[in-house]
């Protein structure tokens, strides 16, 4: 990857919470439109396939995967936002 790339990969790297075999971002919603219109998990979503293009084989994909389906509440995801990112991250990784 150019270096370009890999300087975004980092950046996104570093956003990331590690927790045990999952990778999640977790940030920092203050406002009440941050809680409605954005989500650690959509967030996520969004981590995933940015790293997928960069580098398909990068050490973190499974770990976000994982940490996508791990946000799941009862099998679905808290809003229609979530789901579309997290289903489109899912289907880049696979």
């Amino acid at each position: 990857a150019s270096a370009p790339m890999t300087e975004l990969a980092r950046s996104l790297e570093n956003a990331l919470a590690l927790e045990d075999n999952r990778a999640v971002f977790v940030g920092n919603h203050g406002s009440a439109y941050a809680r409605v219109m954005d989500s650690d998990t959509r967030t996520t979503a969004l981590i995933l396939r940015a790293l997928v293009a960069v580098d398909p084989k990068h050490p973190l994909l499974t770990r976000l995967a994982r940490g996508l389906l791990g946000a799941r509440e009862r099998g679905n995801y808290r809003t229609t936002q979530e789901t579309s990112m997290a289903l489109l991250a899912l289907a880049d990784f696979e």
